[in-house]
């Protein structure tokens, strides 16, 4: 479902999609998108 690839995405690459912009990522190819345009920063530890 589209919470569970989106919460793999987040841990694999160690980045946070916010809700806003996971509403809108509706494939495949628009989380990679998403994630290669470097919109997701990861979060200092």
């Amino acid at each position: 479902d589209h919470a569970s690839i989106l919460l793999q995405v987040e841990e694999h690459f160690g980045i946070k999609i916010p809700d806003e912009a996971a509403e809108s990522l509706t494939s495949v190819g628009a989380i990679a998108r998403f994630v290669a345009a470097g919109k997701t920063p990861a979060s200092p530890a």
